[in-house]
């Protein structure tokens, strides 16, 4: 044997602490990124000429590669959201694998010399996980959703109304940004 098959890269052995981790770690590097790919045209000066050719095309590369970064983070999230939500192997009743007994034991062994958070701790860190992840997937899926408008139909009185609301509250959206998004992140610390 030479290789193994797809260079032995798979989540089946993801175990509830890894996805945890990689969720956290996802999380905690996509945060940082929306100031680059939202905030920098909500700070410049409304008054300011209209950005040049040059500008608009690294506006569109930032946050064509955060989207990259974004879709990237789905698969955690979404790993997470089955793990919280989705039907669990453990319990007593009929289609379970492990009775709650049983479980309680192996853990109890694996976890004996580990110092445990507590259970509002963890509520907390979830909490602040998935509000983090919908923030950011809802402000990617707003941006797309308006590069789309204003690539269709530029000219047209609702965009140019989105514009200047845009222009008045950018800085209070900035503001709103610069506040909540280390709100979110802290928990993941």
């Amino acid at each position: 044997m030479l290789a193994r098959l797809d260079f032995g890269v798979s989540a089946s052995g993801m175990g509830d602490s890894t996805v945890k981790i990689t969720w956290a770690v996802s999380l905690l590097t996509l945060l940082p990124l929306v100031y680059v790919a939202f905030l920098l045209r909500l700070l410049q000066d409304p008054a300011s000429d209209k950005p040049t050719a040059q500008e608009l095309s690294k506006q569109k590369l930032r946050f064509g590669l955060f989207s990259v970064c974004w879709l990237l983070s789905l698969y955690p999230f979404y790993s997470k959201m089955v793990g919280y939500f989705g039907p669990s192997l453990i319990g007593n009743g009929e289609g379970q694998v492990i009775l709650n007994q049983d479980w309680n034991i192996i853990q109890a062994v694996c976890t004996s010399n580990v110092e445990n958070v507590s259970g509002h701790e963890l509520i907390a860190m979830q909490i602040f996980g998935v509000a983090g992840s919908l923030f950011v997937s809802l402000c990617t899926l707003l941006k797309v959703i308006w590069l789309g408008l204003q690539r269709q139909h530029g000219d047209s009185r609702f965009v140019q109304w989105i514009q200047r609301l845009q222009i008045s509250i950018g800085l209070k959206l900035a503001i709103i940004f610069l506040v909540l998004l280390p709100v979110l992140a802290i928990s993941q610390i």
